[in-house]
């Protein structure tokens, strides 16, 4: 079903495909492909890595909100709040934001919310992962720095974007769409009218 939606319909693929890797992340015993953005300093180049990620197996759950249930063990929250900011998912191995698009920037207020409740610092940094579709990762692990934060109003106790991005470990993760991973990950709710598609 993911691959015959239109990026046109890009709230409806990307509902799906958020619904698909938080699954598969959950499920872990999987190497998935990964880049690391280490930052470096105030005007200094990220230092970029490409790595291989795999995650431990989790109960899934959903939340009316994150915050207060980013870090609890064996548990990997979602929420039933799609406005929440910065974030769609999180455990204690790290934060999880899923995007089928090119870029994805970043809010200042939702930044300050996530990195407060997770008591994150610069000596102990907030993991955060974009997650992307296969056909996606090329581009993003070419790009040399994380998305930038959005042109908006800086949130009152803004410490400035340079000690934000000091605060979170910057990676970009891959979620192949392939037949293996969509068998076993697709909510039963997309399978009703697709049975077999990918088979």
């Amino acid at each position: 079903m993911y691959h015959t939606i239109p990026l046109e319909h890009s709230i409806v693929k990307g509902g799906i495909f958020e619904d698909i890797s938080l699954t598969a992340i959950a499920r872990g015993g999987r190497t998935l492909n990964c880049t690391h953005w280490e930052y470096q300093g105030k005007d200094k180049d990220y230092k970029v890595t490409k790595i291989k990620k795999e995650f431990t197996n989790k109960e899934l759950c959903t939340r009316p909100s994150l915050l207060g249930y980013l870090k609890r063990d064996k548990e990997l929250n979602k929420s039933f709040d799609k406005t929440e900011a910065l974030i769609d998912g999180s455990s204690t191995e790290g934060t999880f934001q899923m995007t089928i698009k090119d870029d994805h920037p970043n809010s200042r207020l939702g930044a300050m919310k996530v990195t407060l409740d997770w008591n994150a610092t610069a000596e102990d940094k907030m993991p955060l992962y974009y997650v992307v579709p296969g056909d996606k990762y090329s581009y993003w692990s070419s790009k040399k720095k994380p998305p930038s934060f959005r042109k908006e109003h800086t949130p009152e106790g803004w410490e400035g974007d340079d000690a934000m991005y000091a605060k979170i470990d910057f990676f970009v993760l891959e979620i192949p769409m392939t037949p293996d991973i969509m068998k076993k990950t697709t909510p039963a709710k997309y399978l009703s009218s697709n049975a077999g598609e990918d088979e």
